[in-house]
């Protein structure tokens, strides 16, 4: 399955998006609530998936490059037990950096079509911008309130690679172009 350049920038922006639209930042932090759903994840879901994407938008100011726009790496770890992380790191036009880090509770489903739905329920974080300090996630952006649904997963290889496909979604809504993450 081939992705073009501009598809890859669009669903990687909107993943981006999607986070930070959930995160907002305050100090302190909430310990592990115990009534967050966890179920064993079977293989092959279980692992380390990572994408990025490169902005091809540059931008330049009197002749030097100053940035470009867009470029991404998000990853997930999904741990056999039920327990997971989420990161991501943006660099954007003009040096703008933003890094954040979720500690989740992770639960399989196998649906009723046969398709498999991953859903990661954040209950601690942390972000940062621009190289400052990391600051907690606040508590109203994590566990109950946040989650976030890869749905129609499934695991393929191809070219010597093995990826996980899946649709991104949150509580606010989902893609239906499909994204992908390739196993580190």
């Amino acid at each position: 399955m081939k992705y073009s350049a501009r598809q890859m920038l669009l669903v990687s922006s909107l993943f981006f998006l999607g986070i930070l639209s959930l995160s907002s930042c305050s100090k302190g932090g909430a310990g592990v609530p115990s009534n967050i759903p966890t179920t064993n994840i079977p293989d092959p879901f279980a692992g380390n998936w990572s994408s990025n994407s490169v902005g091809l938008i540059s931008y330049w100011d009197q002749g030097s490059y100053t940035g470009s726009y867009g470029n991404s790496v998000s990853t997930i770890s999904i741990s056999s037990n039920g327990t997971g992380y989420d990161y991501g790191y943006y660099e954007g036009a003009y040096g703008s950096t933003a890094f954040y880090r979720y500690a989740c509770g992770v639960a399989y489903k196998e649906e009723s079509d046969g398709s498999v739905t991953i859903t990661m329920y954040p209950h601690s974080g942390e972000m940062q911008y621009n190289g400052g300090a990391r600051k907690a996630i606040g508590s109203g952006d994590l566990y109950p309130n946040s989650y976030f649904v890869l749905s129609h997963c499934m695991v393929y290889s191809e070219n010597g690679k093995t990826y996980l496909q899946y649709h991104f979604s949150n509580e606010d809504g989902g893609s239906d172009t499909p994204s992908r993450m390739e196993r580190l």
